[in-house]
């Protein structure tokens, strides 16, 4: 887990020098879910400047290992919605934590002005965990926003949210016969 804070640390110093201009404003996600459903992320997030020369906006989202990205998308206002791109070489820029995966997704630079709304969807399907019908495992989702410019990039802020998870089916176990 201190790998990926001392990992965040320069890139947080870079948004200072490179003047990124994305902030989540909330991260919403269910409290709770079944294993093998998919749970919507949504992040809202203001852009206080999309004309400021960055050539890719994104999220880089933390989930845990055997859960999966499905599909992703970005509203930029209005009826403007884009699908993102993964991409896997600025997911390898981050250390993920023990037993989680980053996955990352970007969209080009969207004109827009000051003020401008963003809000990321991102659709993950849960993996599964050993044991018994009902039992539940807390699991932690973390999500970033960033913009590139140049060949830096930049990561505005990170939020952490919690999801209980329950086993909607046994894995691993038998029933006793009658």
């Amino acid at each position: 887990m201190r790998r990926f804070y001392f990992f965040l640390i320069p890139l947080f110093c870079l948004v200072f020098l490179m003047g990124c201009k994305l902030t989540i404003a909330t991260f919403n996600a269910p409290n709770t879910a079944n294993t093998g459903s998919v749970i919507p992320l949504t992040i809202s997030c203001t852009a206080t400047n999309m004309k400021d020369g960055a050539s890719l906006n994104g999220v880089v989202v933390q989930i845990p290992a055997g859960w999966s990205v499905i599909y992703a998308k970005v509203n930029t206002g209005g009826a403007n919605s884009y699908d993102l791109t993964e991409d896997v070489s600025i997911a390898g820029l981050y250390a993920a934590e023990a037993d989680q995966v980053i996955w990352a997704g970007v969209i080009g630079s969207q004109s827009g002005s000051e003020g401008d709304k963003l809000s990321f969807t991102v659709k993950v399907l849960t993996g599964n965990f050993s044991g018994s019908y009902g039992q539940t495992q807390n699991y932690n989702l973390k999500v970033a926003v960033g913009a590139k410019r140049g060949d830096m990039y930049g990561l505005q802020m990170i939020q952490k949210m919690s999801l209980i998870l329950r086993l909607s089916q046994a894995k691993n176990t038998k029933r006793a016969s009658p």
